[in-house]
């Protein structure tokens, strides 16, 4: 069934079917036609004899053209996904100006603007089908138009399949039950959410590298494996970053709506390495430095002492997802030290449900990008780093308060939990 679609997409126009056929029956000397059928069938298996037959009669019926596609439903199936060129344009100003007031985007989104494009354009005429905006519609569509995929996200169609099974939706409503239950003794003010999120400057720098093949054979009764390096027509190619053009970002926010400075964690194996970011990088204690760039028990130990310096030593409670840092014990014990509750977001299912993840990395990171691209930062080679420190720090003070506190908004299932805290 999925190579037959495979065919139906890729415009398969049975033309050498149907000529293999044709030379069939000229050598067999009863000409029945659905005997060379089941002879072509051998170098087309996935072709019906039912459908091949249709096919050859009327090209037959056509006078044996040497170019032939049969006229089926493919020119519907184009007719499907039109909505005028003008009318595209009118979407992708709809998602620029939602981008710009800093809402997200999303698959889904993308999907309700195009539908209801579609019936302005055809208010007066009744067609025969609905258009649905489907999934592979609105990913060429982001692709024509240049809309990358932090300005249009699809973790709202991947993760809906996930929630319909029965373990997910147990996780999900006892992560969603200890967070109401803490508003509703702590209050929202002391819940905070980490996430770690990076900035990199690869634009434009790739490495194509050639494929390796594995091989294994015997030597004295033992297996032995091999890497052989390998010409190949469709080399894999890879991206490659060096340690100036990454750094890892931890935002910090809390459900008031307010956000903790970030702590910056750049790459190296000794403080000189934060010299080459400038003297305002120095001078700030919140920018550490691992030797993969990524937050591990140092950083984490540094994200625990800013909650509870910001609460003053209260019961706090932490949402983060279930990263290897975040899940070691000596993490977990030191936040119970510091009287820090931690609350993991259900696996698979961060994009959904972590607040960050859900509408402040996707703007975060557009700020960036804009910041970066409208200062041309990317041509200055020589000033990189600094740049790159400046571009955080400022990016991260434009994201507005309103876009902190929507981003709790896929934590609120209950409406009368924060009636009630807000009576209080």
């Amino acid at each position: 069934m999925v190579n037959i679609k495979r065919m139906y997409y890729h415009e398969y126009d049975f033309y050498q079917c149907v000529v293999l056929v044709d030379q069939n029956l000229k050598i067999m000397v009863k000409k029945n036609l659905a005997e060379a059928i089941r002879m072509t069938r051998c170098q087309f298996p996935h072709i019906g004899i039912s459908t091949m037959r249709e096919k050859y009669n009327s090209w037959v019926t056509c006078g044996r053209p040497a170019t032939w596609i049969h006229n089926d439903q493919r020119t519907h199936k184009i007719n499907l996904r039109a909505i005028t060129d003008h009318g595209e344009l009118e979407v992708v100003k709809q998602i620029l100006e939602m981008n710009y007031s800093q809402h997200q985007v999303t698959y889904q989104t993308v999907r309700n603007l195009t539908i209801e494009q579609w019936h302005k354009e055809n208010l007066s005429v009744q067609k025969e089908y609905q258009f649905v905006a489907c999934d592979g519609w609105i990913h060429n569509f982001t692709k024509r138009h240049d809309l990358s995929s932090q300005l249009v996200s699809r973790h709202s169609t991947t993760t809906a399949k996930q929630i319909d099974d029965p373990v997910k939706k147990k996780s999900i409503h006892d992560y969603l039950i200890k967070h109401d239950q803490f508003v509703i003794e702590q209050g929202f003010e002391n819940v905070y959410n980490f996430d770690e999120t990076s900035f990199v400057n690869d634009h434009g720098l790739r490495t194509i590298a050639s494929k390796r093949t594995v091989s294994k054979h015997i030597h004295k009764d033992k297996i032995v494996t091999t890497h052989v390096k390998q010409r190949s027509d469709q080399p894999k190619i890879k991206n490659y970053v060096n340690s100036n053009q990454r750094v890892s970002i931890g935002c910090l926010i809390t459900e008031k709506g307010e956000k903790l400075p970030p702590i910056i964690n750049v790459k190296g194996t000794s403080p000189r390495c934060i010299h080459k970011f400038g003297s305002q990088a120095l001078n700030n204690p919140k920018v550490c430095y691992t030797k993969t760039s990524w937050f591990h028990e140092e950083t984490m130990f540094k994200v625990l002492d800013t909650i509870h310096e910001h609460s003053h030593g209260k019961r706090s409670l932490c949402i983060w997802d279930s990263y290897k840092p975040h899940q070691q014990k000596t993490i977990i014990d030191y936040a119970k030290k510091l009287n820090i509750e931690i609350l993991f977001v259900p696996s698979g299912l961060t994009g959904r449900y972590q607040p960050l993840d859900y509408n402040f990395n996707g703007i975060f990171k557009n700020i960036m990008k804009s910041y970066w691209f409208g200062h041309q930062y990317n041509q200055d080679k020589e000033n990189i780093c600094q740049h790159m420190y400046e571009t955080i720090m400022e990016s991260y003070k434009n994201v507005s308060v309103s876009s902190v506190i929507s981003s709790f908004d896929c934590l609120k299932n209950k409406e009368i939990i924060y009636n009630k805290n807000t009576k209080n």
